[in-house]
């Protein structure tokens, strides 16, 4: 089970007790109705995390006391090259962003031929598989495209990310923080002050670099979310769209047709019946 985490700009690791901001106290009381003696974590947005406990918590008010550090995931030694076959619509400038996200240095897009069919049976596969088994398709899927010699470069010297490390910091602070707080409200001017930025200032600085608009950027996120839970839970549509940070359901439906190009019914009958025909296939392997 995943530990909550809220952002704490102010703590140092030398603090033995952090006060939480009060619309992150707010949310962790009202919202996520945590209390003394649960653990969260905390981050201040400066590569520092912390797993903590409550020690007081009123209606505006929490306090934790840190108890260990979360070591960050250590940077390759060497620069990282993703070399992607290229993906139809928008898939590619989705893995082009989780990657830079991943730390990869560099992208080598190319079209492959006879590997075509192979990649995308195992892709199919891995969009409904669990735990390890999502981890070997997609090395599968990576041995398969790195050993074909059927491939041609597209881009001959790939696509090379030039930030500098404060650019960087400053990015990843940016998506930490809308990543810990996507299911909630968020405002431009909220994301704009972690950034030390004025919104008009941010939204021109988030899109030369993300090239997408935050508000793009945030539906997408929300939607990405909703997707993954109208697959794996039985929850209703409508305790999915508020718990993904939508307010208004028919603003849900809206954007969950224009990014997803279906209903949120549609997707989750499209995952029961993949569910559905495994399992037929399964018993019949079984038998």
């Amino acid at each position: 089970m995943s530990v909550p985490r809220f952002f704490a700009p102010a703590f140092d690791p030398g603090d033995d007790t952090v006060d939480l901001p009060r619309d992150e106290a707010e949310h962790l009381t009202r919202v996520l109705r945590l209390g003394v003696g649960d653990t969260v974590a905390v981050f201040n947005g400066r590569g520092q995390e912390f797993l903590a406990r409550i020690v007081s918590a009123a209606r505006r008010d929490a306090r934790v006391q840190l108890v260990s550090r979360v070591e960050p995931a250590p940077e390759a030694p060497t620069p990282l090259t993703l070399v992607q076959a290229v993906l139809k619509g928008d898939k590619m400038d989705d893995v082009v962003r989780d990657a830079v996200m991943l730390g990869v240095a560099a992208i080598q897009p190319i079209v492959t031929k006879r590997a075509e069919f192979t990649v995308a049976a195992l892709m199919r596969r891995l969009v409904d598989a669990q735990n390890s088994e999502r981890i070997i398709l997609l090395l599968q899927i990576l041995d398969i495209i790195a050993r074909s010699r059927d491939t041609k470069t597209i881009c001959s010297e790939g696509l090379t990310f030039q930030y500098s490390p404060a650019e960087a910091e400053r990015l990843n602070t940016i998506y930490q923080y809308i990543l810990a707080h996507f299911t909630r409200p968020l405002s431009l001017e909220q994301v704009a002050r972690i950034a030390h930025l004025s919104p008009n200032g941010f939204c021109r600085y988030f899109k030369s670099r993300i090239k997408k608009t935050f508000s793009r950027f945030l539906i997408e996120m929300r939607i990405g979310h909703a997707c993954k839970l109208l697959a794996e839970t039985d929850k209703p549509v409508a305790e999915i769209c508020f718990e993904c940070g939508f307010s208004n359901f028919s603003n849900f439906n809206r954007h969950f047709k224009d990014v997803a190009q279906r209903t949120p019914l549609s997707h989750r009958k499209y995952y029961q019946e993949i569910r559905r025909v495994r399992m037929k296939l399964s018993e019949q392997e079984e038998g």
